[in-house]
Order: structure tokens, then sequence, then C-alpha cells
């Protein structure tokens, strides 16, 4: 286990100024109300005044008492402990978060009730990691909240804001895509046929008909790109055209 070490690592570095003989309350409220708490089981001090503050580290502070006596050495040896275990839950958290960026979710999820699933689509990732998550559609168990299938259909599409062919900063992707995300949330459809697709659009202007079951796409079409421009970008570029 990584505490023992992480604890160590805290006490051998405050190990001068365990001996310190006052207690260090920079409110100068919790350790009264605590020594309070420790005496007559009242939440309530009557050594200081009360405030706003919560009464869990005295709480805290008041059991550990019960268990080690109420020492100066014995309170900071669990103050040490507390940190060490923060530092250890740093430790772990960054050692979780390490690896892709991952993908945006810009939309809305959507439940399917019949299947117990929801729904939703990915934008685009923002390295060069090679990862399934991004310009993906994604079903989750609503009960259990597990992965039930996961469907990319654009690879690659690596793309970060201030990035482009004349600027290539220190966090920009060496191959930038094209930026082609899901931005709406996809869309349930019972066809004539009685058969229910999932449609995803996607800023290219493809639309996927996707399986609700399996995640396998089943068809894709192609709007006019034009159509799926904001006004300010389509009068740019019909400006320079001419």
């Amino acid at each position: 286990m990584l505490f023992p070490l992480f604890f160590v690592a805290v006490f051998m570095s405050h190990l001068t100024l365990m001996r310190l003989p006052y207690f260090w309350d920079e409110a100068g409220y919790y350790i009264p109300a605590a020594w309070d708490l420790f005496r007559t089981g009242t939440l309530i001090p009557q050594t200081t005044l009360s405030n706003a503050h919560p009464p869990l580290p005295s709480i805290f502070l008041a059991g550990w008492w019960h268990l080690s006596g109420y020492v100066i050495t014995g309170t900071r040896t669990l103050i040490c402990m507390v940190t060490a275990a923060a530092l250890l839950a740093v430790y772990r958290i960054a050692r979780n978060l390490a690896g892709p960026a991952g993908a945006a979710v810009w939309s809305a999820p959507m439940i399917d009730a019949g299947r117990n699933r929801l729904y939703f689509a990915t934008g685009n990732s923002y390295t060069d990691v090679m990862e399934g998550g991004s310009d993906a559609v994604i079903a989750v168990d609503l009960t259990s909240g597990e992965v039930v299938w996961r469907h990319q259909l654009t690879r690659g599409d690596n793309s970060l804001s201030g990035c482009g062919p004349g600027r290539q900063l220190v966090n920009c992707p060496s191959t930038l895509g094209r930026d082609l995300d899901f931005g709406a949330s996809p869309i349930l459809l019972t066809l004539p046929t009685g058969k229910d697709i999932l449609l995803a659009g996607q800023k290219s202007g493809a639309v996927f008909g996707i399986n609700p079951d399996t995640g396998m796409a089943q068809l894709a079409s192609l709007a006019e790109p034009a159509s799926l421009e904001c006004p300010a970008k389509r009068k740019a570029r019909r400006s320079n055209q001419r």
C-alpha cells in the first residue's frame, strides 16, 4: 500500500515541529470547540464564541482524542495522516487522468426507455493519441451505467482551438483533423417497417443511421455543405468567390 509511504514522508518532513508545545489553529476556533466537545459532549462551544464554522473538524478531533488522549503530538500525527491521505488521493486522481484528453459532449443525451439506454454523441479528439471515444455515438445502460456499445464514426479528427496550418503551438496535435464532431443530440426514429434507427448528424453534413441494438451503422447520407454554414461564414465564402 502507498499510504504508509506517504504518511512516513509527511511525518518525517514535519518531525522538527512535532514537539512544539502548542496547537496551531489558524481560525482560533476548532481546537477550543473540539476541547469543549471532548470534555462535555456538546457541540455548542463554551470556551470560545460559536460561529458558522462547520462542526465536523471539531467532531473529528474530539473523536481522535478519545482514542489517543489529549496530547499535542497525537493531534499533529492525526493531521499528518489526513495530509497523507489527501496527497494519496491527488496522486491516484492524477494517474487515472493520465492519457488522452478524450472528447467533449456538445449536446443533450437521449433516453431510450424501451431499451433502458441513454445515447449521446461526442466531439472531436484534442490530441494525437488514438482512442475510440471521439466522433462517436455511445449507448449506456441506464441502470448500471455501463457502456453497452460505442461506435466511432470518424477516426483521427484531432482539433484544438488556436491550432492551424500556420499556428502550431506546443500543445497542438501534429496531425490536424477537420473538426467534424457531432454537435446535436441523437434522434431515435421508428421506420415505416417498424424497426428503430438512431440518427446522428455530424458537422460535415453526414447523417448516420445506427442500429440502436448493436451500434452498427446502417446508412449514411450527406447534406449540401453550404446549407450547414452559418450566415456569417456563408457571406464570407461568397465574398471571396467574387
